[in-house]
């Protein structure tokens, strides 16, 4: 039997938060803040190289207004695209 290690839970974690975070519109930034975590040690977590308290866990899930254990389902991590985000502000039809 294969030992277990933390690093799938952590995968799943990483890819489940940054998913949700996106869908709510929230940047790394504002999570942090709202969350009362760091953001260097949030950006640690969607990158799955550092673990995480239950507490933290809840309280991350609380502002993401979801279960915390849909945090922790199986998820695989989105490919990521070069270079930043394009920021989305008010359209000008003029």
């Amino acid at each position: 039997m294969p030992r277990l290690g933390a690093e799938p839970i952590l995968v799943n974690v990483a890819a489940n938060l940054r998913r949700v975070r996106h869908r709510r519109g929230l940047t790394q930034e504002q999570l942090a803040e709202q969350a009362g975590v760091d953001e260097r040690y949030l950006r640690r977590l969607e990158a799955a190289t550092v673990n995480l308290t239950v507490v933290q866990l809840g309280r991350l899930a609380k502002v993401l207004d979801v279960p915390p254990g849909l945090l922790l389902r199986k998820a695989q991590m989105p490919k990521r695209k070069p270079g930043r985000p394009k920021k989305r502000g008010p359209r000008s039809d003029s």
